[in-house]
C-alpha cells in the first residue's frame, strides 16, 4: 500500500519558518535605504539647494508611483508561468537587482549634478525591483498552506522576523557608519561595507526561502475586494467615530514618524556626528515600544480601554513635552555658553591688546634709552677724538719749533 501524497499543509511548519526567516535580510535592506539615504546624501556628499529639492521631489513622486506600480506588478505576478512556479522568479529577480541597485546608490563617487541624475535613476530602479520582491514575497503566502488560520499564524510570525531585520539595521547601521567604530574610518567606506552586508543577508535569506519553502502551484493570491478614495472619504466623512479614530491615527502616526525622522539628524547636529548615540536611542526607543506592548494589555485588563487610551495619551504628551523642554534648555544652554565664550573672547582680546600696548611703550623707551646711550657715547668718542687731534696738534708744533730752532742755530753756525 502506497503511502498518501503529501500535501502542502503536510511541510506547515516547515514554511512557516522558513518563509518568516525570509523576511530578516530584505527589511535589514529597506530600512538602509528608506531611513538612511538622506542621512548620506547630507553626511557624504556637498548638495545645493536646488539639488537638494530635486531629490525631496523624487521621493515624493516614487511614493505616488507605488500606487501604479503595485497592481502592474501583481498582474504580471499572478500571470507568470515557468518551472519554478509564479512567485520564487520574481522574488529572486526583485532580490537581486534590488541589492544591486543599493550597492550601486552607496558606493558611487558621483558628485554634483552627476550624482542627482544616477541617484534618480538608481532610486527609480530600486523602487521597482523591490516591489517586484514584496509582491512576490507576499503573495506566495496563501500558496503555503489552505487553511486560513495557519495564513494567519505564517503572518504572526513574519512580521516580528521583519521586524527584526527593521531594528538590526535601524540599531547598528548608526554605529557602524559615524563616530569610532565607523568601518574604514569614514562614513563614506563605511556605508558601502554597509550596504554589501546588508544586500547579502538580503539575497541568502530570500534564496534560504525559495530553496526551502514547498508551496501549492495551483493556488491563486487572494484577491481582495478594492475600494476607490472616493468611497473611502465618504465612509470615513459620514462615520464621526471613524472620522475620530481617522484623525487621531493620523496625527499619531505623523508624530510618531516625524519624531523618529528628525531624531538622527538632532543627534547628529546637536551632539556631533557619532553613530554610538543614536544607536542608544534607538535601542531606548525600541525598549520603550516592547515595554508599551507588554504594559498595555495589562492596564487594559485593570482599567478600561478609555482609561487605558487617556494614560497613554497623558504618557505620550509627557514624553513630548520633554522633549520640547529639553531642546528649550540646550538651546539656552548654548546661548549661555556662546554668551559667555563672547565675554571670555573679549577679555582675551582686551588683554591682548593692553599687553601689547605696555610692551609697544617699554619697546620705546628701550629704544630711547639705546638712543641715548648710543648719542652719549658718541659724544664721549668725539670728545676724545678732538682731545687726541689736539695732542697731535700740540705734538707737531713742538716739532716744527724745535726744528726752526735747529734751522736757526745752523745758520748761525755758517
Amino acid at each position: 500500500m502506497s503511502k498518501p501524497r503529501k500535501t502542502v499543509d503536510d511541510y506547515f511548519n516547515r514554511n512557516k519558518w522558513v518563509f518568516s526567516l525570509g523576511g530578516i535580510g530584505r527589511d535589514m535592506c529597506y530600512a538602509l535605504f528608506t531611513n538612511f539615504l538622506l542621512t548620506y546624501v547630507l553626511f557624504t556628499r556637498s548638495v545645493t539647494t536646488q539639488q537638494f529639492a530635486v531629490i525631496s521631489t523624487i521621493l515624493v513622486a516614487c511614493r505616488v508611483w507605488d500606487g501604479l506600480n503595485d497592481p502592474i506588478m501583481g498582474g504580471i505576478v499572478e500571470n507568470t508561468r515557468t518551472r519554478f512556479g509564479k512567485f520564487k522568479p520574481w522574488i529572486m529577480i526583485g532580490a537581486l537587482t534590488n541589492g544591486a541597485a543599493i550597492i550601486a546608490m552607496f558606493t558611487n563617487r558621483a558628485e554634483g549634478w552627476r550624482f542627482i541624475y544616477l541617484f534618480i535613476a538608481l532610486y527609480l530602479i530600486w523602487d521597482i525591483t523591490f516591489t517586484m520582491n514584496d509582491i512576490g514575497y507576499w503573495s506566495m503566502m496563501p500558496s503555503l498552506t489552505s487553511r486560513p488560520d495557519r495564513r494567519d499564524k505564517i503572518v504572526a510570525l513574519a512580521n516580528p522576523f521583519s521586524g527584526l531585520g527593521n531594528l538590526a539595521a535601524v540599531g547598528v547601521v548608526p554605529m557602524l557608519t559615524a563616530g569610532k567604530y565607523a568601518i574604514g574610518g569614514n562614513s563614506i567606506t563605511a556605508y558601502a561595507a554597509v550596504s554589501v552586508i546588508c544586500v547579502g543577508m538580503f539575497i541568502l535569506c530570500q534564496t534560504f526561502t525559495c530553496i526551502g519553502v514547498k508551496e501549492d502551484r495551483s493556488a491563486k493570491a487572494e484577491k481582495e475586494e478594492k475600494h476607490g478614495l472616493k468611497e473611502m472619504f465618504q465612509v470615513i466623512i459620514h462615520n464621526d467615530q471613524l472620522l475620530w479614530a481617522t484623525l487621531l491615527t493620523l496625527l499619531a502616526t505623523l508624530s510618531g514618524a516625524m519624531l523618529t525622522a528628525f531624531a538622527a539628524y538632532y543627534i547628529y547636529l546637536e551632539f556631533g556626528y557619532n553613530g554610538t548615540i543614536v544607536t542608544m536611542f534607538t535601542a531606548f526607543y525600541a525598549g520603550a515600544a516592547g515595554l508599551l506592548l507588554m504594559v498595555f494589555p495589562l492596564l487594559c485588563k485593570k482599567f478600561c480601554r478609555k482609561k487605558a487610551l487617556g494614560v497613554s495619551l497623558c504618557v505620550a504628551t509627557i514624553g513630548y513635552l520633554g522633549f520640547i523642554l529639553g531642546g528649550i534648555h540646550r538651546k539656552r544652554v548654548a546661548e549661555a555658553a556662546i554668551g559667555s565664550a563672547t565675554e571670555e573672547a573679549a577679555r582675551i582680546v582686551n588683554n591682548a591688546m593692553n599687553e601689547a600696548e605696555q610692551k609697544k611703550k617699554e619697546a620705546v623707551l628701550e629704544a630711547r634709552d639705546e638712543i641715548h646711550k648710543q648719542r652719549t657715547e658718541n659724544e664721549r668718542e668725539l670728545r676724545e677724538r678732538r682731545a687726541e687731534v689736539q695732542h697731535q696738534e700740540r705734538r707737531l708744533n713742538q716739532k716744527e719749533e724745535s726744528l726752526d730752532k735747529k734751522i736757526e742755530a745752523h745758520e748761525k753756525k755758517e
